[in-house]
C-alpha cells in the first residue's frame, strides 16, 4: 500500500459505519460535554446527537469553582443558561427519556427555567429533574431561608402536576412555606429529603398530601441538627386534619425523636385511614447501613424511646417496624 493510500485509510471515519443503534449506547454513556467534543470525530455522530433521549446538564466541576468562590456567581450563571439554551435549540428529537438541570439557580432566572420545563414537557419527558442549590454562599441552616423558593419552583409546573405518579423533594423545614397545590390526582409516591433544627415543623408537607388523593406511599429522609438558634415563624392554621385516604407505606430514615419528627408522624398514624406498615429507622442518612456508625449508643436508644411511643399509638393492624 502507497503512503498516500495509508494516510487516506488512517483518516476514514469509521466511526460512521456503525449504526444508528450502536452510535446511540456510545452517546447514551456520554456528558453532554463529552457528546457535543466527540462529534467533530463523525459526520454521523454530528448529526444523531441532536436526536439523544437524555439531557443531564451536569456543571460539577462549576459548582465546586462557586463553592470556592461565590464572587463568580453572576458569571457561572450566564454561562450554565447560555449552554442550556444552546443545547436546546440544537434539540431535534421528539421524546426525552430524562431532562436534569442542576445548578445555582433563583428566581431571576425564571424565564429560562419556565422555557426549560416547557421544553421538557413538549417532549413528553419521562424524568424531569430541577435542582436550583444554594452553593455560592455559607448559610445556617443549610438552604438558608427559602420562604419564596417553593413558589417560584412550583408556579411553572402548576399546569402539569396532576399528571405527577412520583415527586421528589430536597426542603428546609425553616419557615418554609408551601403554594397552594392543585390536585394531583396521579401521585403514588412522594419521596422527601428534609433539613431542620429539632423544633421545627414538618407539617407544612400536609398541604402537599392533602392535595394527593391517591398517594400511596411516603418515603422521608431526614437530616437534623440539635440544637436551632433562629427565629420561627412557623404558621401551622393551614394544616386542616383532613383524613388521609390512601397512605399505606410510611418509611422513614434518620429519625431522631425530636418535635420536627414526632408531631409530623403523629399527624399522620391520627390521620391515615388505611396504614399498613411504618418503617422508622433511627441513624442518620448519611451513616445508614455503613458497619461504623458515628453515633452515640445515647442517641440511637433516645430515638427509639419515642419511635416505641409512636408505635403504642398505632393502629393494630399496621404493621411498625423500628430500625
Amino acid at each position: 500500500m502507497e503512503k498516500g493510500d495509508q494516510g487516506k485509510e488512517d483518516s476514514k471515519d469509521r466511526i460512521s459505519e456503525l449504526t444508528d443503534e450502536i452510535l446511540f449506547i456510545i452517546l447514551s454513556f456520554l456528558t453532554l460535554k463529552e457528546a457535543a467534543n466527540i462529534c467533530f470525530l463523525s459526520r454521523r455522530l454530528k448529526i444523531l446527537w441532536p436526536h439523544i433521549v437524555a439531557l443531564n446538564f451536569d456543571a460539577s466541576n462549576t459548582l465546586g469553582e462557586l463553592r470556592r468562590n461565590g464572587r463568580l456567581r453572576k458569571k457561572k450563571r450566564t454561562w450554565y443558561i447560555n449552554w442550556v439554551n444552546h443545547v436546546l435549540e440544537s434539540h431535534k428529537g421528539s421524546t426525552l427519556n430524562e431532562f436534569r438541570v442542576c445548578f445555582d439557580l433563583d428566581w431571576t432566572c425564571r424565564h429560562d427555567i419556565d422555557s426549560w420545563f416547557c421544553f421538557a414537557i413538549s417532549k413528553r419527558v419521562r424524568k424531569l429533574e430541577l435542582d436550583f442549590e444554594e452553593v455560592a454562599e455559607e448559610t445556617w441552616p443549610p438552604g438558608g431561608n427559602l420562604d419564596d423558593e417553593p413558589a417560584f419552583a412550583f408556579c411553572p409546573l402548576s399546569g402539569y402536576l396532576c399528571q405527577l405518579k412520583s415527586l421528589t423533594l430536597e426542603m428546609s423545614a425553616y419557615n418554609m412555606t408551601f403554594p397552594n397545590f392543585p390536585e394531583l390526582t396521579n401521585l403514588r409516591h412522594l419521596a422527601v429529603s428534609a433539613y431542620g433544627g429539632y423544633d421545627d415543623d414538618l407539617l407544612v408537607l400536609t398541604s402537599l398530601i392533602d392535595a394527593s388523593p391517591s398517594l400511596n406511599k411516603l418515603s422521608l429522609e431526614l437530616n437534623i441538627w440539635r440544637s436551632s438558634t433562629y427565629n420561627h415563624a412557623h404558621n401551622t392554621s393551614n394544616v386542616t386534619g383532613k383524613p388521609i385516604p390512601s397512605l399505606k407505606v410510611v418509611e422513614v430514615i434518620g429519625f431522631r425523636g425530636f418535635k420536627i419528627d414526632v408531631d409530623f408522624l403523629a399527624y399522620l398514624l391520627e390521620h391515615g385511614k388505611v396504614m399498613e406498615k411504618i418503617t422508622i429507622n433511627c441513624c442518620h442518612p448519611s451513616w445508614a447501613g455503613q458497619i461504623l456508625e458515628f453515633e452515640t449508643i445515647k442517641e440511637r436508644e433516645r430515638a427509639r424511646k419515642h419511635a416505641v411511643q409512636l408505635k403504642s399509638k398505632s393502629p393494630s393492624t399496621t404493621e411498625f417496624v423500628i430500625i
